[in-house]
Formats: C-alpha cells, sequence, structure tokens
C-alpha cells in the first residue's frame, strides 16, 4: 500500500490542478538564474505556455476521437474520461521538453527526463494508462513543444515582429 502511495504523490506533478504553480515557479526561478534578462523569459514563458495550451488540447481531441477505455474501469477510483494517450505524460513531456530547449545545464535536463518518467510511470503503476497510452503522450508533448518551438524562432525572426515588440 505505500508503493501505492508514492505513485499517487508522483503522478500530482503530472495533473492540471499544479500547472499554474509549476509555471509560476519556474519563470520565477528562470528570471532568477538568468539575472532577469527579460526577453528570455518572455520567449520562455510564450513556448511554455503555448505548448502546454497545443499539447493538452492535441491530446483531449485524440482522447475524444478514438474513445479509447482506461485499464482500471468498473474500479471505484477509475478516472472517468477516455485513456489514449496520458494527459498527465503529455504535460510532464512537454515540460519536460520546454526545459530541454531552454536550460543548459545537462543535469537539470536530466532531472526533469527523470520526473517526467516517473510520472509517466505512476499511471501504468496506479492501472490508469498502459503503456501505449503514456508513451503516446510523451510523443505528443515533445512534438508539440519542437513544433511551438519552431515556429516561435521563425516568427520572431520576422522584422515585423521584432518591430511589433519593440
Amino acid at each position: 500500500m505505500a508503493f501505492e502511495e508514492f505513485w499517487k504523490l508522483i503522478t500530482l506533478f503530472g495533473g492540471f490542478e499544479i500547472w499554474v504553480a509549476i509555471i509560476f515557479a519556474i519563470l520565477a526561478i528562470y528570471a532568477i538564474v538568468t539575472k532577469s534578462k527579460k526577453h528570455r523569459i518572455a520567449s520562455l514563458a510564450f513556448i511554455l505556455i503555448s505548448s502546454i495550451i497545443v499539447s493538452t488540447a492535441v491530446a483531449e481531441l485524440l482522447k475524444m476521437s478514438l474513445k479509447i477505455p482506461r485499464p482500471c474501469v468498473g474500479s471505484s477510483d477509475c478516472p472517468s474520461d477516455y485513456s489514449f494517450p496520458s494527459g498527465h505524460a503529455t504535460r510532464i513531456f512537454t515540460l519536460a521538453a520546454v526545459m530541454a530547449l531552454s536550460i543548459r545545464d545537462f543535469r537539470i535536463k536530466f532531472a526533469f527526463l527523470i520526473l517526467a518518467m516517473l510520472v509517466s510511470i505512476s499511471r501504468v503503476a496506479l492501472n490508469y494508462h498502459t503503456y501505449a497510452d503514456i508513451i503516446a503522450g510523451a510523443l505528443v508533448g515533445v512534438l508539440v513543444t519542437y513544433l511551438v518551438n519552431v515556429l516561435y524562432k521563425r516568427v520572431s525572426s520576422l522584422k515585423t515582429f521584432k518591430t511589433i515588440t519593440s
């Protein structure tokens, strides 16, 4: 039973409810570490928030389109929405991907990757998802973050964008 409690604690980090606090904490820490370089903080904020919104929307659209039931259907503590892809894995891998693109320190990148893997595994350990669900969620999170980052770099390099934001 103690192991189940451990996984329940870990799974909280992928829950939508905690994301506002996580985003503000990351931005605050980033501001302190980078000595408040406003452009870099604004870039991180835009990429992080945009990636979370888009990846969550993609995951929800896939859930509603595919309607794959959870492995825990019939259990009293089983979430009522669909299983594929895992929203927790989507969000936590989105965060890990943004941090991998934004932070130079390999140890911090590695810590976010470990956290993402633990949160995702917690969903399988609690019988809320299958491995396919969490792998798909991880792919959605990473791919959306990559696309948002590419689009942001292209748009921010345009002369018109620089004039508007100056």
